[in-house]
């Protein structure tokens, strides 16, 4: 960016994104573009700039680009495994995302089985290779909606799976096939 201003600014030239961290720890994209303005007689006298959050757009861009690598991953395989772990690969490259787990709905115990993880630390995995059937965890798999949270949002309790581990942000996203939450 510094050399993209030092080089582009004046020339009309600049049309930068890049991300930035904001003091509360939030992950911004921001779009910054800065035209010269010249005096009569074509002398740059100022730049003017205008800057513009385009977290959503990159947001979506990127789930985008997940997805279309995704089906592309599950086309050319079959096994179960394999897909689970391509999974969890894309979607941890998305921005701002430092693990992941799949658990699949066991259908003869209503449990939730961990089938795949990245990123998870051993005190969490230690305490969560599965999720008894009445568990809050469950119940949100079973309702098959997406769910988002953010920090104030997740619930800290010792029952609730990610209740005592810090995180800051927490997606549930249901898998389903033929109508059937997996």
């Amino acid at each position: 960016v510094t050399r993209a201003i030092l080089q582009k600014q004046i020339a009309g030239d600049y049309d930068e994104e890049y991300r930035v961290l904001r003091p509360d720890g939030i992950l911004r994209w921001v779009r910054d573009r800065a035209f010269p303005v010249k005096d009569e007689s074509g002398a740059v006298y100022r730049v003017v700039g205008i800057a513009e959050d385009i977290t959503a757009r990159k947001r979506t861009q990127h789930l985008l680009q997940a997805e279309r690598d995704l089906g592309i991953a599950l086309s050319s395989s079959n096994d179960l495994s394999f897909a689970l772990e391509r999974l969890l690969e894309i979607t941890v490259q998305l921005d701002s995302i430092d693990c992941g787990a799949v658990y699949l709905l066991e259908s003869k115990t209503g449990e939730l089985q961990l089938r795949a993880h990245r990123g998870v630390s051993e005190q969490i995995l230690k305490s969560s290779s599965r999720c008894p059937a009445g568990s809050p965890e469950t119940r949100i798999a079973r309702a098959g909606s997406l769910v988002y949270m953010h920090d104030e949002q997740i619930p800290r309790n010792e029952g609730v799976l990610w209740g005592g581990y810090g995180l800051r942000a927490l997606v549930l996203v249901p898998l389903n096939h033929k109508g059937k939450t997996l």
